[in-house]
């Protein structure tokens, strides 16, 4: 999601750039991702507790703990590191 996000907003901004006069505004590009913006802030302030959730159900939850386990051995998933 994030490295998604990261691009569009990436061409959006170059192209508003490349094609820069006295009427462009980069301030436009920054009102369009500011929902996506704002649901990644969420996801950032939440940060610690996520972790804090994900580690106690490894502890607590074998279902959980062998789904990992299957995805970190899956090439497509590539999960490691990404929690």
């Amino acid at each position: 999601m994030y490295i998604y996000f990261c691009r569009e907003f990436l061409v959006d901004l170059s192209a508003r750039v490349r094609d820069w006069s006295a009427s462009q505004c980069i301030g436009e590009v920054f009102v369009k991702f500011g929902v996506k913006l704002s649901s990644y802030m969420n996801y950032i302030s939440k940060y610690p507790t996520i972790l804090l959730t994900f580690d106690r159900e490894i502890e607590v939850n074998p279902g959980f703990r062998a789904f990992l386990k299957r995805q970190e051995n899956t090439p497509a998933t590539k999960m490691k590191g990404y929690v």
